[in-house]
């Protein structure tokens, strides 16, 4: 071992005996050094190098230039491949020198670098880890990381004051769609308000969309969904923050303005002053600790006064923010998703998202999507572009089929679509290997993000069932939308699908999106017992807390007698919770009873999401062997696919 790495130092110092030669920077400083030496440390460079086999000639001296790269760095690189040895206080930027490495594959270096910094992640560094992780989108395990030791720590890490003030906007965001039920929402306000008291000193001096953006769309909602963690019952009989006269009513107010769009530009650049004056004279009266007319350092984790007065009343949540909502509501709208009302087949907006990049393939699915009468598709490759929230609330409904290729972030992408969801939007997935757990071949194609871990698809993942001819078994539930029509089922010759079993767990959803409480009046009229044997069926009923003495009895009593029904029908999976009303079932499945048409629903203000357990491509495509592969066109899979997008585009 000793005698190789003398070999190592020779031949790092040799330029002699060299077969490459490494021309980096804007001067072209060439670096010498060997093909062998750089394919042993880097997957990259051995496919440059030796694209066919190890036994290729070396003789040829190879010239790369790379004009990008900053010298030093790809110096400390060479250094750690040839002798191992790598200088900590050299590295500049920690996280541009991550990016070489993954971007060149040196995979060991990576692990060390990666394993140096996890050694130092604590509560008080772990939020600016994550802000730099996002930001470098090639950091996905750094990211992955950081953010599962930030909802292990979550509730240490919010307790620090000004945890939040040094993140981007769309870090804060990303923090926020992780959230959990059960975490104090007063301490996260308390969080935003330190946060935001720089992003509205910068508003009230010159307002721009993106100070507005993260106010309006973010800080507002949680401050109006959460108002009880912040005034008591008796208070909010008197002051309500969308529908009192008293106080300021910022939809009104979004709306007042949205009227006079039409007026003269005089009385719009009157009416903007106006509230500015405004501003200036309300803000005068504010001490440094208000914010938002509320005394922030009073407000404690459980949300109470810490001077014990749970009476205190909030003067104006708003003034400080009328001149954002004002300027923000000329200029953009605040997101939400634009659904088709009048159920018309004609006017529905459906986006394909796909990794594939075969065009007929694409056309092959937009037909089975057309089937039964759905004009607008648009298709984008998630492989090569990250979507946007943005982009997603354009469309009714989300048709996500995949195939070996990777998407360009999973993680990303699974938060995205667990957001669409739980803003109303409609998913279809339609994609086994988007869906196979723990297999080394698809890892980088599999579907990850809080779509997945948070329990939103109504199947879990699975392992790969493939070659094994397969049809449609039977029909669990014969009157649902999604098979209506659906008489017969062939998967072909491959019929690929994935072994699973129903996800009967009940979503992680992001409670400041919608108020999901329900009398218990509502829950008993709409829990129903299925006594249908052959349906594989969950309900999770929502239950409101905040109910008498009286109507909590009433609660017990319904679940008691639930239980004795469940005892006489073992095979309906159906139980009572706290939190959310969630239906998830079976519909259809294959002839050796693997899932094939499953669908969920957390709630009736959220989204629907279906998975098909196949393969969307038709034996129309291709040769005459993939005719017999895929599913028999002879067969309804074109209904089924046409069903499940026309079943979750409509409200």
């Amino acid at each position: 071992m000793a005698e190789l790495d003398d070999l190592s130092k020779i031949l790092y110092e040799d330029k002699t005996m060299v077969n490459a030669e490494f021309h980096v920077g804007e001067n072209g400083e060439v670096v010498y050094g060997h093909k062998l030496i750089f394919a042993l440390g880097s997957s990259f460079w051995r496919r440059v190098f030796y694209p066919k086999s190890w036994q290729q000639s070396t003789k040829q001296v190879y010239k790369v230039t790379l004009p990008d790269l900053n010298i030093d760095t790809f110096k400390m690189i060479k250094k750690y491949i040839y002798i191992h040895q790598i200088d900590y206080s050299r590295i500049g930027n920690v996280f541009e020198f991550l990016e070489v490495l993954i971007r060149f594959e040196f995979h060991s270096l990576i692990d060390l670098i990666e394993k140096k910094i996890l050694q130092d992640l604590n509560s008080k560094n772990c939020l600016l880890l994550l802000d730099k992780c996002i930001n470098y989108h090639a950091l996905t395990n750094l990211r992955n990381e950081s953010l599962a030791y930030f909802i292990s720590n979550m509730e240490q890490i919010f307790s620090t004051k000004g945890c939040l003030n040094d993140l981007s906007d769309s870090t804060v965001i990303y923090l926020l769609s992780y959230l959990p039920t059960n975490i104090s929402k007063a301490l996260i306000l308390q969080r935003l308000f330190d946060r935001g008291k720089k992003l509205s000193e910068r508003i009230k001096i010159k307002p721009t969309i993106e100070n507005a953006t993260f106010l309006v769309a973010h800080l507002i909602p949680l401050v109006e969904r959460e108002q009880n963690y912040i005034l008591n019952e008796q208070e909010q009989n008197k002051i309500t923050l969308s529908g009192s006269t008293n106080n300021l009513n910022h939809s009104s107010k979004l709306n007042n303005t949205s009227q006079n769009k039409n007026k003269n530009n005089n009385t719009d650049n009157n009416n903007q002053n106006n509230v500015h004056q405004k501003n200036q004279s309300n803000n005068k009266n504010m001490n440094n600790s208000d914010y938002f007319g509320i005394e922030t350092q009073s407000i404690e984790s459980n949300g109470t006064n810490c001077n014990g007065n749970s009476n205190k009343k909030i003067q104006n949540l708003y003034p400080s923010l009328q001149l954002a909502i004002s300027f923000f509501s000329k200029h953009t709208t605040i997101r939400s998703r634009k659904c088709n009302q009048n159920g018309s087949l004609e006017q529905l907006n459906i986006l394909m998202m796909t990794t594939e990049a075969n065009a007929s393939l694409h056309e092959d699915v937009i037909r089975s999507i057309k089937f039964t009468g759905i004009k607008n598709v648009q298709v984008m490759n998630v492989a090569e572009i990250q979507p946007n929230y943005d982009q997603l609330i354009q469309f009714d409904s989300i048709f996500l089929f995949s195939s070996i290729e990777p998407f360009s972030d999973s993680v990303i992408l699974g938060n995205l679509l667990a957001a669409y969801v739980e803003d109303g939007g409609g998913l279809v997935v339609c994609s086994y290997r988007a869906l196979i757990e723990n297999a080394w071949k698809y890892k980088k194609a599999e579907l990850k993000g809080r779509i997945i871990a948070g329990k939103f698809l109504p199947i879990a993942k699975g392992s790969l069932i493939k070659e094994q001819r397969g049809h449609l078994g039977s029909i669990l539930n014969k009157t649902h939308e999604l098979v209506k029509g659906v008489k017969q089922f062939n998967g072909g010759s491959l019929s690929y699908r994935i072994k699973t079993q129903l996800e009967d767990s009940i979503p992680i959803i992001n409670e400041q999106r919608w108020n999901l409480s329900i009398s218990s009046t509502e829950m008993n009229k709409n829990t129903k017992i299925n006594t249908n044997t052959n349906k594989s069926t969950s309900i999770h009923t929502n239950v409101n807390t905040n109910t008498n003495v009286n109507t909590d009895t009433s609660i017990d009593t319904n679940m008691e007698l639930n239980e004795k029904n469940l005892k006489n029908n073992q095979n309906s999976q159906q139980s009572l919770y706290k939190k959310n009303m969630c239906i998830c079932e079976n519909i259809a499945v294959w002839n050796d009873g693997t899932p094939l048409i499953s669908v969920k629903q957390i709630h009736p203000k959220y989204g629907k999401v279906v998975v098909l357990n196949m393969w969307p491509v038709s034996g129309e495509i291709g040769t005459r062997k993939s005719r017999y592969a895929y599913w028999l066109p002879s067969t309804n899979g074109n209904l089924i696919i046409a069903n499940s997008v026309e079943y979750t585009a409509k409200m």
